[in-house]
């Protein structure tokens, strides 16, 4: 419904469920702290995190200069992903998608 009404009007949804979002947005407005952040396209927003994101295992301490994001189970047992600069030894590269920036940006202490 929402994506048909978009196709001659401005739409403005405002929710915290990225999967609403994630495929119905031409363009995401996020605001943070009476702020505006960001006004990109969905690709656009998860591009500017590729090759900053990482999956290491369970325990693993994240390096000094990132965050823990999410935990998910993996095949291989429970994974941390991670957003950092430098990733630790052994981490895998993770491709980035909406949750990824919302987790990003509205981070406590960001």
């Amino acid at each position: 419904l929402i994506h048909t009404l978009s196709a001659d009007r401005t739409i403005i949804l405002s929710t915290h469920i990225v999967s609403d979002i994630e495929t119905i947005a031409g363009q995401i407005v996020m605001l943070r702290d009476h702020r505006l952040y960001c006004c990109e396209s969905p690709a656009d927003i998860c591009a500017s995190l590729r090759g900053k994101l990482f999956e290491i295992p369970l325990g693993m301490p994240v390096p000094g200069d990132g965050f823990l994001l999410s935990e998910r189970q993996a095949e291989y047992g429970t994974v941390q992903r991670i957003a950092c600069e430098t990733p630790p030894a052994g981490a895998v590269p993770a491709e980035p998608g909406l949750e990824d920036a919302f987790l990003c940006i509205y981070r406590e202490g960001a």
